[in-house]
């Protein structure tokens, strides 16, 4: 970066002045963001925007009808006609864009906090023309730089993440409220043991990148998805009293989640469970025959036997 930029910068880092302050919710997908943001909702504090970087004809839906309205896509476009020498994306011109999206997201807010719900997918939107992948994302730099709070939550198990997933996938129907039934009759699913691992390498590298980019930021936590809830299902006094530590207010965010679990016996829902476990009939010990030494080896094991 030039002396010139450094300076310009140097200038203008200044907070944004919002008129509601910003929780980001950072994760890989499947780790609990949406039954988290979606029960902050209910909070009297608190807005939920959801997922703001998803294209716009991901909405409207039943829950949000407006959302199409507040998502970033929609707000860019109607942006960059008004002033289209923006859409030259150097950190200038973004780091503006930022400015103008989370000072309207603010505004429509009308309670102290708002909630938006960014996947570790979707942080590269505010990067310049010329990002190296390992480098901290622009907009991420710019959420530190304007003191956002950063709920980070992260699901230690990512053969869990993975099932969940492909799981939701095959029914297309990603969460569940309390009240709906789940068909028993499409439970089964076949893992592909190659493409499996892969997810879940990248999944824990992409959790890593992350926690060395919010590395020595205040204004941040880390929650585990596996300490998130209770045996009854209820929502954690860690978890609750960790967000209202984290924003140095009681939140009363509601204890029962909006939504509920769709695999709690993994074991149950995979039809080649047998090109997963293996026995070794010397020893009679049970290993991971498709993941044999993988970092990963222990959960998935865990995760089986229940």
């Amino acid at each position: 970066m030039s002396t010139r930029l450094k300076t310009h910068f140097m200038k203008k880092n200044i907070p944004l002045k919002l008129a509601a302050r910003p929780i980001v919710i950072c994760a890989q997908q499947r780790s609990g963001t949406t039954v988290l943001q979606r029960t902050m909702d209910m909070s009297p504090y608190v807005k939920n925007y959801g997922e703001v970087f998803h294209t716009k004809e991901y909405y409207p839906n039943e829950n949000y009808p407006n959302w199409n309205k507040l998502g970033f896509f929609f707000f860019k476009e109607r942006l960059l006609k008004k002033s289209p020498q923006l859409l030259y994306a150097n950190h200038k011109n973004q780091a503006l864009i930022f400015k103008r999206y989370f000072q309207f997201l603010a505004k429509q807010a009308q309670k102290e906090y708002f909630v938006v719900d960014i996947k570790y997918n979707s942080w590269h939107h505010f990067n310049g023309v010329w990002q190296n992948n390992l480098f901290r994302p622009y907009c991420l730099e710019l959420a530190r730089k304007n003191n956002f709070y950063i709920i980070h939550l992260i699901r230690q198990n990512v053969f869990e993440q993975y099932l969940s997933n492909i799981y939701a996938s095959k029914l297309e129907q990603y969460h569940f409220t309390q009240q709906i039934e789940i068909d028993q009759s499409q439970k089964q699913i076949k893992i592909n043991p190659r493409k499996c691992r892969q997810a879940m390498l990248t999944s824990q590298r992409n959790t890593q990148l992350f926690k060395n980019w919010f590395r020595n930021y205040s204004n941040y936590i880390e929650i585990f998805y596996e300490d998130m809830f209770t045996q009854k299902g209820s929502f954690s006094k860690r978890t609750l009293n960790a967000i209202n530590k984290l924003v140095d207010k009681d939140l009363e965010i509601p204890a029962t989640p909006c939504l509920k679990k769709i695999i709690k016996k993994p074991s149950e829902f995979i039809s080649n469970k047998k090109q997963i476990i293996a026995v070794d009939m010397e020893t009679a010990t049970i290993f991971i025959a498709a993941f044999k030494n993988a970092p990963f080896e222990k959960d998935i094991l865990k995760s089986l036997e229940k």
